[in-house]
């Protein structure tokens, strides 16, 4: 083995310590930049957070809204419902009102048109009553006109005796 001088060997020793120091440098410097990229990273994701929570709060804000209106439509819903159920209450009743003017009607024009028909008959038999009264009036008349003849004969007769 060759021997090595102490100068040189101290010369090896510094620039092997050296090697080490700027080695060491360099992995604080890779460490400090690999701190500082995973600082920056963490701040990133932190905004990101933020960004996240405020779009979470934002959908959550529109969900009570859409909540609300749900719940209002319902109401409104409920309320429709239940005017539709008097309309149709009312609409049953005013349709069996008018279910029964109609057969109080019917029956009135039935009643009215036997009535018309009794009156036609009735005028008719007035007729008839009225020519067969003619007719026995006129021969009354001539009955009377007869027997007035004929006791004027008589009275005449009668006076002459």
């Amino acid at each position: 083995m060759p021997h090595i001088s102490k100068n040189t060997q101290s010369k090896g020793d510094q620039l092997k310590a050296a090697r080490e120091a700027k080695s060491e440098k360099q992995v604080i410097a890779e460490s400090d930049t690999a701190w500082n990229d995973l600082w920056s990273e963490f701040n990133e994701s932190k905004a990101y957070t933020k960004q996240l929570e405020h779009k979470l709060s934002d959908k959550i804000a529109e969900c009570e809204k859409f909540h609300s209106d749900l719940e209002n439509s319902q109401q409104k819903l409920q309320q429709l419902m239940t005017e539709l159920d008097s309309l149709k209450k009312k609409y049953n009743e005013r349709y069996q009102e008018l279910r029964l003017e109609r057969q109080t009607a019917k029956r009135r024009q039935t009643r009215i048109e036997g009535l018309e028909e009794q009156m036609k008959i009735l005028k008719e038999a007035e007729t008839q009553a009225n020519k067969k009264f003619s007719k026995y009036a006129q021969d009354t008349k001539v009955s009377l006109d007869y027997l007035k003849a004929t006791n004027g004969g008589l009275k005449m007769n009668s006076q002459s005796l």
